[in-house]
């Protein structure tokens, strides 16, 4: 192989790797805005309830992720995000939710299963039909028993 030939070879490797590099940015992007932040806040009994690390969960900032696959981020992803990260033991250990007439519903909020509990999304501004209800990053999520 002559000198030319050897250096347009580099030369191509060159360009193919930063060709490379630049397609691959955008998948990185994407990754990222596959959370969103949403301050997130649980009482019970008109008092915020107590994390796991004796904070209260009053406008905790959490990452949410698409939990159920549902393609959306909406109440049900933050809430089972807070139990995850702030209740002992975890969503499997204080948060459920069940299909219902009205769309999918809270079954246990924060370990109480009583059913009498409710929840608004940007202190009520948001119109909240089920736990399907859509969030939006910087949203404020309230959830009471």
């Amino acid at each position: 192989m002559n000198k030319t030939k050897k250096l347009q070879t580099r030369f191509l490797a060159v360009i193919i790797s930063l060709v490379m590099c630049i397609t691959i940015l955008p998948l990185n992007i994407a990754k990222a805005a596959e959370t969103l932040t949403v301050y997130v806040s649980i009482s019970q009994g008109g008092e915020f309830v107590t994390s796991k690390d004796g904070e209260a969960v009053a406008y905790q900032k959490i990452e949410v992720t698409d939990v159920n696959g549902n393609g959306s981020y909406d109440v049900a992803d933050v809430l089972y995000t807070a139990h995850e990260e702030f209740y002992e033991g975890g969503a499997a250990a204080g948060y459920s939710d069940y299909e219902s007439t009205w769309g999918l519903s809270l079954g246990t909020l924060w370990g109480d299963s009583s059913g009498a509990f409710g929840y608004r999304v940007e202190n009520g501004e948001v119109y909240v039909s089920s736990l399907e209800t859509e969030v939006k990053d910087g949203y404020y999520v309230h959830a009471y028993v």
